[in-house]
Protein backbone atom coordinates (compact mmCIF):
# COMPACT_ATOMS: atom_id res chain seq x y z
CA UNK A 1 0.00 0.00 0.00
CA UNK A 2 1.44 3.52 -0.99
CA UNK A 3 1.56 6.25 1.57
CA UNK A 4 2.08 10.31 1.63
CA UNK A 5 2.23 12.16 3.95
CA UNK A 6 0.66 16.04 3.85
CA UNK A 7 2.59 17.79 6.97
CA UNK A 8 0.55 20.50 7.59
CA UNK A 9 -3.66 21.12 6.74
CA UNK A 10 -5.21 19.41 4.40
CA UNK A 11 -8.74 21.02 3.41
CA UNK A 12 -10.63 18.40 1.75
CA UNK A 13 -13.48 20.60 -0.82
CA UNK A 14 -14.26 18.79 -4.16
CA UNK A 15 -11.28 20.57 -6.15
CA UNK A 16 -8.49 18.50 -3.25
CA UNK A 17 -11.20 15.40 -3.63
CA UNK A 18 -10.40 14.97 -7.35
CA UNK A 19 -6.81 15.56 -7.61
CA UNK A 20 -6.65 12.65 -4.83
CA UNK A 21 -9.27 10.25 -6.47
CA UNK A 22 -6.70 10.29 -9.60
CA UNK A 23 -4.19 9.62 -7.08
CA UNK A 24 -5.72 6.44 -6.04
CA UNK A 25 -6.92 5.55 -9.27
CA UNK A 26 -2.83 5.50 -10.46
CA UNK A 27 -1.56 3.85 -7.46
CA UNK A 28 -4.48 1.58 -6.35
CA UNK A 29 -5.48 1.72 -2.74
CA UNK A 30 -3.81 4.72 -0.98
CA UNK A 31 -3.02 5.36 2.18
CA UNK A 32 -3.05 9.24 3.12
CA UNK A 33 -0.90 10.41 6.34
CA UNK A 34 -2.39 14.26 7.46
CA UNK A 35 -1.60 15.90 10.70
CA UNK A 36 -5.19 17.99 10.11
CA UNK A 37 -7.74 17.72 7.88
CA UNK A 38 -10.77 20.63 7.21
CA UNK A 39 -14.18 19.78 5.40
CA UNK A 40 -15.08 22.46 2.76
CA UNK A 41 -19.26 22.73 3.74
CA UNK A 42 -19.86 21.53 0.29
CA UNK A 43 -18.27 18.14 0.48
CA UNK A 44 -20.18 15.20 1.00
CA UNK A 45 -18.13 12.35 -0.75
CA UNK A 46 -17.23 8.98 0.37
CA UNK A 47 -13.39 8.65 0.20
CA UNK A 48 -11.71 5.94 -2.37
CA UNK A 49 -8.99 5.37 0.27
CA UNK A 50 -8.45 5.56 3.67
CA UNK A 51 -7.05 8.26 5.87
CA UNK A 52 -4.77 8.08 9.11
CA UNK A 53 -4.39 10.95 10.91
CA UNK A 54 -1.33 11.76 12.47
CA UNK A 55 -0.82 13.50 16.19
CA UNK A 56 -3.84 15.37 17.84
CA UNK A 57 -6.87 15.76 15.54
CA UNK A 58 -9.66 16.31 17.75
CA UNK A 59 -9.64 18.23 21.50
CA UNK A 60 -8.87 15.43 23.89
CA UNK A 61 -12.31 15.53 25.63
CA UNK A 62 -14.19 15.35 22.20
CA UNK A 63 -10.98 12.22 21.63
CA UNK A 64 -11.92 10.69 24.62
CA UNK A 65 -15.68 10.27 23.76
CA UNK A 66 -14.83 9.81 20.08
CA UNK A 67 -12.53 6.85 20.29
CA UNK A 68 -14.74 4.73 22.23
CA UNK A 69 -18.51 5.77 22.34
CA UNK A 70 -20.55 3.53 24.62
CA UNK A 71 -23.53 4.33 23.73
CA UNK A 72 -24.01 3.83 19.93
CA UNK A 73 -26.50 1.43 18.03
CA UNK A 74 -30.58 1.67 17.88
CA UNK A 75 -32.91 0.34 20.21
CA UNK A 76 -35.08 -2.23 18.86
CA UNK A 77 -38.33 -2.35 20.24
CA UNK A 78 -37.36 2.03 20.63
CA UNK A 79 -40.69 3.95 22.88
CA UNK A 80 -39.17 6.85 20.78
CA UNK A 81 -37.25 7.78 17.95
CA UNK A 82 -35.83 11.59 16.30
CA UNK A 83 -33.35 12.51 13.83
CA UNK A 84 -31.77 15.77 13.11
CA UNK A 85 -29.16 16.63 10.50
CA UNK A 86 -26.64 19.36 9.27
CA UNK A 87 -27.26 21.17 5.99
CA UNK A 88 -23.48 22.76 6.60
CA UNK A 89 -21.91 19.16 6.09
CA UNK A 90 -24.92 16.78 5.08
CA UNK A 91 -24.25 14.97 8.23
CA UNK A 92 -27.54 13.13 9.94
CA UNK A 93 -28.06 12.01 13.49
CA UNK A 94 -30.68 9.39 14.78
CA UNK A 95 -31.82 9.23 18.76
CA UNK A 96 -33.82 6.55 19.79
CA UNK A 97 -35.10 5.96 23.35
CA UNK A 98 -37.19 3.30 25.59
CA UNK A 99 -39.29 5.23 28.22
CA UNK A 100 -40.73 3.90 31.11
CA UNK A 101 -44.51 4.53 30.28
CA UNK A 102 -45.47 4.48 34.27
CA UNK A 103 -42.55 6.53 35.59
CA UNK A 104 -41.34 8.19 32.76
CA UNK A 105 -37.79 7.16 33.36
CA UNK A 106 -35.49 6.82 30.41
CA UNK A 107 -34.53 2.82 30.27
CA UNK A 108 -31.97 3.48 27.57
CA UNK A 109 -31.13 5.70 25.26
CA UNK A 110 -29.05 5.46 21.92
CA UNK A 111 -27.29 7.17 18.91
CA UNK A 112 -26.40 6.07 14.86
CA UNK A 113 -24.73 8.54 13.17
CA UNK A 114 -22.73 9.20 9.67
CA UNK A 115 -20.89 12.43 11.47
CA UNK A 116 -17.73 13.48 12.98
CA UNK A 117 -16.09 13.20 16.13
CA UNK A 118 -17.62 16.10 16.97
CA UNK A 119 -21.26 14.59 16.74
CA UNK A 120 -20.25 11.03 18.08
CA UNK A 121 -18.64 12.57 21.06
CA UNK A 122 -21.78 15.29 22.03
CA UNK A 123 -24.35 12.13 21.08
CA UNK A 124 -22.58 10.23 23.33
CA UNK A 125 -22.50 12.30 26.45
CA UNK A 126 -25.87 13.16 25.75
CA UNK A 127 -27.16 9.40 26.06
CA UNK A 128 -25.01 8.75 28.84
CA UNK A 129 -26.69 11.96 30.79
CA UNK A 130 -30.19 10.78 30.12
CA UNK A 131 -29.82 7.01 30.90
CA UNK A 132 -31.97 6.32 33.74
CA UNK A 133 -33.25 10.01 34.42
CA UNK A 134 -37.07 10.91 34.72
CA UNK A 135 -38.56 12.74 31.76
CA UNK A 136 -39.46 15.22 34.73
CA UNK A 137 -36.00 16.36 35.85
CA UNK A 138 -34.48 17.73 32.37
CA UNK A 139 -35.23 20.75 32.54
CA UNK A 140 -36.49 21.49 29.01
CA UNK A 141 -32.70 19.94 28.02
CA UNK A 142 -31.11 23.62 29.14
CA UNK A 143 -29.54 21.73 31.97
CA UNK A 144 -28.54 19.42 29.64
CA UNK A 145 -27.44 21.54 27.25
CA UNK A 146 -25.18 23.61 29.25
CA UNK A 147 -23.76 20.47 30.74
CA UNK A 148 -22.59 19.79 27.36
CA UNK A 149 -20.71 22.63 26.77
CA UNK A 150 -18.89 22.07 29.78
CA UNK A 151 -17.98 18.98 29.57
CA UNK A 152 -17.01 18.77 25.67
CA UNK A 153 -14.40 21.88 26.27
CA UNK A 154 -14.29 24.76 24.20
CA UNK A 155 -15.36 24.38 20.64
CA UNK A 156 -14.99 26.19 17.52
CA UNK A 157 -18.09 27.87 16.53
CA UNK A 158 -17.53 26.22 12.94
CA UNK A 159 -18.27 22.95 15.16
CA UNK A 160 -21.50 24.74 17.17
CA UNK A 161 -24.20 22.79 15.06
CA UNK A 162 -22.69 19.38 15.73
CA UNK A 163 -23.48 19.60 18.78
CA UNK A 164 -26.99 21.72 17.95
CA UNK A 165 -28.02 18.51 15.70
CA UNK A 166 -27.35 15.95 18.69
CA UNK A 167 -29.85 18.02 21.02
CA UNK A 168 -32.33 18.90 17.40
CA UNK A 169 -32.53 15.21 17.26
CA UNK A 170 -33.57 14.60 20.87
CA UNK A 171 -35.96 16.92 21.25
CA UNK A 172 -37.95 15.35 18.15
CA UNK A 173 -37.48 11.76 20.03
CA UNK A 174 -39.40 13.46 22.89
CA UNK A 175 -41.69 15.30 20.54
CA UNK A 176 -42.51 11.87 18.92
CA UNK A 177 -43.00 10.10 22.42
CA UNK A 178 -45.40 12.89 23.62
CA UNK A 179 -47.25 12.94 20.50
CA UNK A 180 -47.98 9.03 21.04
CA UNK A 181 -49.39 9.58 24.54
CA UNK A 182 -51.38 12.64 23.51
CA UNK A 183 -53.11 10.20 21.05
CA UNK A 184 -53.63 7.87 23.43
CA UNK A 185 -54.82 10.28 25.73
CA UNK A 186 -58.65 9.88 27.25
CA UNK A 187 -59.47 12.19 29.92
CA UNK A 188 -61.94 14.89 29.16
CA UNK A 189 -59.45 18.04 28.64
CA UNK A 190 -56.82 18.37 26.35
CA UNK A 191 -53.36 17.23 27.47
CA UNK A 192 -50.68 19.41 26.77
CA UNK A 193 -47.60 18.58 28.78
CA UNK A 194 -47.32 15.17 29.39
CA UNK A 195 -44.67 15.04 31.65
CA UNK A 196 -46.74 16.77 34.21
CA UNK A 197 -50.08 15.74 33.36
CA UNK A 198 -50.99 19.74 32.93
CA UNK A 199 -54.10 20.18 30.26
CA UNK A 200 -54.01 22.81 27.74
CA UNK A 201 -57.31 24.40 29.39
CA UNK A 202 -55.11 24.89 32.25
CA UNK A 203 -52.55 27.16 30.47
CA UNK A 204 -55.23 28.81 28.87
CA UNK A 205 -56.77 30.22 32.47
CA UNK A 206 -53.10 31.04 33.43
CA UNK A 207 -52.62 33.07 30.42
CA UNK A 208 -56.25 34.87 30.59
CA UNK A 209 -56.85 35.11 34.48
CA UNK A 210 -53.31 35.53 35.63
CA UNK A 211 -51.96 37.33 32.76
CA UNK A 212 -49.24 35.22 32.42
CA UNK A 213 -47.07 35.44 29.26
CA UNK A 214 -44.01 33.32 29.02
CA UNK A 215 -42.90 30.00 28.75
CA UNK A 216 -41.02 30.30 31.64
CA UNK A 217 -43.70 31.81 34.11
CA UNK A 218 -45.59 28.94 32.86
CA UNK A 219 -43.42 26.43 34.14
CA UNK A 220 -42.69 27.92 37.55
CA UNK A 221 -46.63 27.82 37.94
CA UNK A 222 -47.37 24.26 37.02
CA UNK A 223 -44.21 23.03 35.50
CA UNK A 224 -45.52 22.36 32.19
CA UNK A 225 -42.55 22.61 30.07
CA UNK A 226 -40.09 21.87 32.90
CA UNK A 227 -39.65 17.77 32.05
CA UNK A 228 -38.38 17.01 28.51
CA UNK A 229 -39.86 20.44 27.01
CA UNK A 230 -41.28 19.27 23.89
CA UNK A 231 -44.43 20.54 24.76
CA UNK A 232 -42.95 24.47 25.22
CA UNK A 233 -43.64 25.42 21.35
CA UNK A 234 -47.34 24.61 21.96
CA UNK A 235 -47.69 26.69 25.37
CA UNK A 236 -45.63 29.10 23.43
CA UNK A 237 -49.09 28.96 20.79
CA UNK A 238 -51.61 29.30 23.07
CA UNK A 239 -49.80 32.52 24.85
CA UNK A 240 -49.41 33.86 21.24
CA UNK A 241 -53.01 32.99 20.39
CA UNK A 242 -54.45 34.99 23.52
CA UNK A 243 -51.79 37.88 23.20
CA UNK A 244 -53.67 38.36 19.43
CA UNK A 245 -57.12 38.30 21.22
CA UNK A 246 -56.09 41.56 23.41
Amino acid sequence: MNSCEFVGELLVDPLNLTTLKQVATAHGTVRIIVRSIHYSPFTNHQLPFTISFVGDFYPEKISERFSSPNYAGMIKEASAKGKGASFVCGVSINFSLKINGETKEIIEAKFKTNGCGYVIAAADMIAERINGQMLTDLHGLEDLAILAREELGPVHESREHCIDICFYALGNALAEYRQGLVEEWTGEKALICTCFGVSEEKVENLASKEGIKTVESIGDNCSAGTGCGSCQPLIQEILDAHDSNF
